[in-house]
């Protein structure tokens, strides 16, 4: 089933940086597309649930360790 997960990113201060977060969650078997808002922070990442989890995605290296993303879920629709 197609899901679309609306997620909160901080840590984000430019254009380049929601392109670089972009890129490392369509890497993510099972994300179908995603969509990132800078002004607003907001990402809308949509993804087969049968492929991947939510927390496939909300663990993604992007936002682990030493990095200064963070991203908390919003809603799944």
């Amino acid at each position: 089933m197609v899901k679309r997960a609306i997620l909160k990113i901080e840590g984000m201060y430019c254009e380049g940086c929601a392109y670089t977060i972009e890129r490392f969650l369509k890497e993510v078997d099972g994300v179908i597309e995603v969509d990132i808002t800078y002004p607003t922070g907001i990402a809308a990442v949509v993804y087969d649930e049968n492929n991947a989890k939510i927390e496939d995605i909300l663990n993604n290296s992007i936002f682990s360790g030493n990095s200064s993303y963070k991203a908390k879920l919003l809603k799944i629709e």
